[in-house]
């Protein structure tokens, strides 16, 4: 296929999922438990909300420096 690469609808999904966590200064630590929580359907919120604190809690530190 000419050295391209072919994605599925999933897969793009997860790569832009990915870019935007980055853009947005998660960690790769933070993007892979996210992305592993997303894929739980029947997990509660509250880790999520654990992420995304600590992720407000450390640009906030940044800010102050």
């Amino acid at each position: 296929m000419g050295n391209y690469r072919t994605y599925s609808n999933e897969h793009t999904r997860r790569l832009r999922f990915i870019r935007r966590c980055r853009d947005s200064g998660f960690t790769l630590d933070q993007i892979r438990d996210l992305l592993r929580l997303s894929s739980q359907k029947n997990e509660e919120c509250a880790e999520v909300d654990r992420i995304s604190a600590q992720h407000l809690i450390e640009i906030e530190q940044k800010s102050l420096t």
